[in-house]
């Protein structure tokens, strides 16, 4: 045990050379395998870009497809309306020219007026 393990100046300049090349040669390495991986990867990370932008932009469109069934369920809730309001008119206006051609038309005119009444108290 009495072995001491000594180096000359130049033999440990050579070490650390030796130990220099073989890290500076490690990094290179590595960098070209990064490059290699990041080419090979350079297509599926551009296709999840794509990806990722048309889902938001279908995203974008549902929500306008939504709102635009939204109107237009507003609209045809208000064409019923308006085709309700119609027919109350329609009899009311019937029952005032049965009454002035002579024909005997109050229930018809009082019936029209109960309509009408309630259609406007209901709106």
């Amino acid at each position: 045990m009495d072995n001491v393990i000594s180096f000359t100046p130049s033999e440990l300049v050579a070490f650390i050379t030796t130990i220099a090349a073989a890290c500076a040669g490690i990094a290179t390495i590595t960098g070209v395998i990064i490059k290699v991986v990041m080419r090979m990867k350079k297509p599926e990370l551009e296709q999840n870009a794509r990806i990722e932008a048309l889902e938001n932009e279908n995203k974008a469109r549902k929500e306008e497809i939504k709102a635009l069934q939204e109107e237009l369920q507003n609209g045809t809730d208000k064409f019923t309306d308006i085709e309700k309001a119609n027919r109350v008119m329609l009899k009311a206006l019937q029952a005032l020219l049965a009454q002035s051609l002579g024909a005997d038309a109050t229930e018809a005119l009082t019936d029209a007026k109960k309509e009408l009444d309630k259609y406007l108290i209901e709106k």
